[in-house]
């Protein structure tokens, strides 16, 4: 994520195919998240949590894409906007949720 954020911030979006195997280290660290869940003793309490969170994963992974989508198309400004207005909020809801 810190890459991407830094290519946001720089305007260096424009055909960024460095940005493709984000999603993979994305989902990597993500799924590696998913241990605190191992913590909740209660079974529909842990159920809901892996639910949402692994649901809130797919919203990221359509929004990177389409950043991506956006930046490959050289639509930097509509790239920009999906991180500012899409990823970075759902990324700091995230954490604030699902981050031990």
């Amino acid at each position: 994520m810190s890459r991407i954020k830094a290519n946001v911030r720089s305007g260096e979006l424009n055909g960024r195919l460095d940005m493709i195997p984000m999603l993979t280290i994305q989902r990597t660290m993500a799924l590696n998240a998913l241990r605190d869940a191992d913590a909740i003793t209660d079974a529909k309490e842990k159920a809901a949590f892996v639910l949402g969170f692994r649901k809130q994963l797919i919203q990221m992974e359509k929004a990177l894409l389409d950043m991506e989508t956006a930046a490959l198309d050289g639509k930097t400004d509509e790239a920009k906007k999906i991180y500012n207005d899409t990823i970075k909020p759902m990324k700091k809801e995230g954490h604030a949720r699902y981050k031990g």
